[in-house]
């Protein structure tokens, strides 16, 4: 799990540089969809252990850092 959670993880970096260079062509609406998506899945789980909670907080506070990103580059670049 932790393996395929480092996968994930490592494929959000092109994303997370193309948002840093071009905020306006990253859809803010479909990642808070993909966090929400991930805060439900952790929501639902009957046992909470590393092996559950791992990849769906990882990937939703994947997204929710990608947002905060995309939002603070927007508000800096005053478009």
């Amino acid at each position: 799990m932790i393996l395929l959670t480092f996968v994930d993880l490592l494929g959000f970096g092109p994303t997370y540089r193309k948002a840093f260079h071009l905020p306006y062509q990253e859809n803010i609406g479909f990642f808070s969809l993909f966090a929400l998506r991930n805060l439900l899945v952790l929501l639902a789980l009957e046992h909470y252990s590393t092996t559950t909670i791992l990849f769906p907080a990882a990937t939703g506070l994947a997204c929710v850092l990608l947002i905060a990103l995309i939002v603070r580059l927007r508000h800096v670049h005053g478009h």
